[in-house]
């Protein structure tokens, strides 16, 4: 799961270092795309933070499934490995 989560995060680095290239601060949209690239990194530091040791945290199989879900964008980039996906 560590290298999917290093895979995504990288890619969301990507799109912030994109978005201020073509952007202007002032932008309403790019303001919205920073958002979605912060919100993804805290769903991945939330989910990275499970303690899967315990119980009630449930399968980690729905967790790596909320992963899979978030690399999606990137299906078409080169680093994406086909078997990320369930």
């Amino acid at each position: 799961m560590d290298e999917l989560a290093a895979f995504i995060l990288a890619r969301v680095t990507e799109d912030e270092i994109l978005l201020g290239a073509v952007s202007g601060d002032s932008d309403i949209g790019a303001e919205r795309m920073l958002a979605d690239c912060e919100s993804k990194r805290l769903m991945v530091a939330h989910i990275q933070r499970i303690d899967w040791d315990y119980e009630p945290a449930g399968d980690q199989d729905y967790m790596r499934r909320l992963l899979e879900l978030l690399a999606l964008p990137w299906v078409g980039h080169f680093d994406y490995n086909e078997h990320w996906v369930s």
